[in-house]
Parts: C-alpha cells; structure tokens; sequence
C-alpha cells in the first residue's frame, strides 16, 4: 500500500530536496491508477492525508497535510491515551483534524495520518455502545444468577420457616407443624435449629399444662375427700387430749397440729390448682417460736434422727408460719429420703437487717447433674419418680416472705441451704 500510495505522488529524499520521482509505477499499474488507488484508499479509510518515512531515506506522501492536533503513540502511556480517547468521545463543535504519529508494526517506518476527529469519534461512540450493551447483557446475567441464589438460599428457607410457625402458632400440639432443621451451617440454620428448639420447649410446656390441669380437677376431688377425713381425724385427736395416758395425751396436740397443716396444705393445693395461690402473709415473730412445733413434729415423725435445732430464742424474722413449716419441712424430707441420719437447723442474725437459717443434713448430696436446674420446675429432680417441684416451690416460699433461699454446698458429706430472711419490715 505504501507503494502504490507513493506511485501516485511526489517524493522527497534527504535534506527535504524537491526531485522528480524517478520510479515507475508498480509492474502492471499507471500512474493515473496509482494516483486514483490512492485516493481510494484515503476515502476507505477516511484518512485526510498519509506520509511514511522508509528506512532507504525516502518520503511517501498523500493528500495534502494540514495543521492538526497530534498524537504521538509512539510513547506508550495508556493513561494519557485514554484521557485523549475520552475527551475524543465527549467533544462537541466543528470538526478537528487529527494527527496520529505511530510506527509500523515491523518497527521499520514511520507513519503520519490526517484525518478528522468525526470519522474517529464515530468509531469510539459505536465501541463504546458495544461495550455498553455487552456489560449490560453480563449484568443482567449475574443479577439473575444472584436473584436466583437469593431466592434459593435466603427467600424459599424464610418463607417455609413463616409457615411453618403460622400452622403452629394455629396448632402447637401438632407434630406436623414442627420446623425441620436443614442442617445449614449459616444464620438461616442457625434459626431453624433454635426455631425447633422453641417449639420442642413450648410443646412440653403445653403438655405439661394439660397434665397439670388434669391432675388439678384430680386434686379437687382428692382434696374434697380428704378434708372430710381429716376432720374426723381432727374430732379424734380432741379425745385423745382427754386421755389419762400421758404419752397419749401429750401427742394429742402435735397431731391436731398435723392434721390442722394438712388440711390447710390441702386448701393451698386446691387454690393452686384453680390458679388461686395463696396468699403469704410474713409477719415479724421470734424464729424459736415459730420453729418449735415443726421440730417436735420431725421428732415424732422421724425418732431414729438426731435432730439438733439451735438459735437465739429472741431472734425474730419477717416469716408466715405455715409457709415456713412448708418451706422447711420440704427439704428436710428431701435430706432424710437421700439417707440423712441427722438434721441440724440453726438460725443466726447477720450484719444489718437479716436473718440466715441453715439447714444442713448428712444425705447423699445433690448430683452436679441437677445443681444448675435445681430451682426450675420439672428439671431439677434428683428422684427416680420426683417431680422436681419440692426445691422450686420452696424457693417461691422464700420469696413470698421476701427471703431468699440459696445451696450453700452439697457434696458427699451432705447438703446445706441456707433462707435469708428480713429482721424488721
């Protein structure tokens, strides 16, 4: 091409010295069809004017050159190109003259191109629209995979997890209704896992409700039948008062007292059955008081037992009596069942407005197992056939009459509680 280009014009030798072009045109070409391929070639390629410097010092020139803007590509810096490409393809106005300064491919020459800045403009306008649609098609591409990764993996989990929870909230008992874990390692595993352990827990809580409820109008009727027992019992114990046998007539009133107790547990049952619970009425009292009917009744109830009760006689404490006798009774009946042969219950002021009682027994001890539910109902049992509500139900106690009951220890030696309780109101 460079040939015929320069067939068809004038060239210059060193030293830019004007002389006639020596050189025939190429083998089977005239003149006139070199000069009209050029033109061709200029208008093909909307190039205004062509000069190439051959290594043999010679010049080859087309069209007419002009003023222009230059690019030099012959330094490679991309940046500066692509400033140039894009201010190219934003520029407005009149048309510009161009002019490119490059090298060959085989390196040997150098090349000048005229040419306006619309032919090119027009070429980055329609790469640039290339690009756009092709980046607009792979966009679209991975927005879809995406929606379809969100809608797999995020979407479809959540929504069965709502209905899942709708039809339960709708049916808890249902087995059906229950969530079913995936197994996934991530956040929506994560709420399926502890989704279903809620469920598993308000299931038990509900069925438990249910036992309870039946087993409440089973109290009602056992309670109705046993308070008619427990009065002729209580009809009896008046009589025996009377007897000349002294033994007998001195259990006479510990047995009223029993039966009295148990008649009023039975009341208490029934009302917490009914959701009824008893009120607590805590009123100040000396502690030796109060404790001195419970322990002649352990005495009697259990004679093989060392019992040792020990306390300032004028110590006094916010109690109620019968919660008290409750409170305590339970868990010495839980010491003597885990084998204790002896029962210490002492009570000491501490310092400022309080009260401690410590109860301590030579049982078993608690396992490690149930020390951390032990004041949760239905969890902390540590009997075969127990209900794990003697422990929770005394600590309710505790707090009716505004103490506190803790586990001091319990190991192998035995157990301790400890009650705090206020001294003053």
């Amino acid at each position: 091409a460079l040939e015929l280009l320069g067939n068809g014009q004038e060239s210059w030798g060193e030293g830019n010295q004007r002389k006639e072009n020596q050189e025939a045109p190429a083998k089977g070409i005239t003149r006139a069809q070199a000069q009209a391929l050029q033109a061709q070639l200029l208008t093909d390629a909307r190039w205004l004017a062509f000069a190439a410097r051959l290594p043999d010092q010679r010049s080859l020139l087309a069209g007419l050159p002009q003023d222009a803007l230059h690019v030099d590509l012959r330094r490679r810096n991309s940046l500066a190109h692509m400033g140039q490409a894009l201010r190219l393809l934003v520029a407005v106005g009149p048309p510009r003259v161009l002019l490119f300064s490059s090298l060959t491919r085989d390196g040997q020459a150098d090349v000048d191109i005229w040419m306006l800045d619309t032919a090119l403009r027009g070429e980055l306008r329609g790469f640039a629209l290339r690009i756009f649609l092709i980046s607009l098609g792979i966009s679209t591409f991975a927005a879809s995979l995406v929606y379809l990764a969100l809608r797999l993996l995020v979407v479809r989990p959540v929504v069965r997890l709502r209905a899942a929870l709708a039809h339960f909230a709708d049916n808890p008992q249902d087995r059906d209704a229950l969530v079913e874990p995936s197994g996934r390692r991530d956040e929506i595993g994560f709420i399926e896992a502890e989704t279903r352990a809620m469920q598993d827990s308000l299931t038990e809580t509900l069925q438990q409700s249910e036992r309870l409820a039946a087993l409440g109008q089973a109290v009602a009727q056992v309670n109705h039948d046993l308070r008619g027992l427990l009065s002729t019992a209580l009809l009896l114990s008046d009589r025996l008062e009377a007897s000349t046998d002294p033994s007998v007539a001195k259990a006479a009133p510990l047995l009223a007292s029993s039966i009295e107790r148990a008649a009023s547990l039975c009341s208490a049952t029934l009302r917490y059955a009914r959701g009824q619970e008893g009120t607590v009425t805590a009123r100040l009292q000396p502690l030796a008081a109060a404790i001195a009917p419970l322990a002649a009744e352990w005495r009697a109830r259990w004679p093989d037992l060392r019992l040792d009760i020990d306390g300032a006689a004028t110590l006094t404490a916010l109690i109620d009596e019968t919660a008290l006798h409750r409170l305590l009774d339970n868990l010495a009946r839980n010491g003597v069942e885990a084998g204790a042969t002896s029962l210490r219950l002492i009570w000491q002021g501490d310092e400022g407005q309080t009260v401690s009682l410590f109860l301590h027994d030579t049982g078993l001890g608690i396992p490690e197992s149930a020390r951390a539910d032990l004041f949760i109902p239905f969890k902390g049992s540590t009997k075969k056939d127990g209900t794990g509500l003697g422990i929770p139900n005394a600590a309710a106690l505790a707090r009716a009459m505004g103490g506190v009951l803790t586990l001091e220890k319990s190991d192998a030696s035995g157990t301790c509680f400890r009650l705090t309780l206020a001294s003053s109101a």
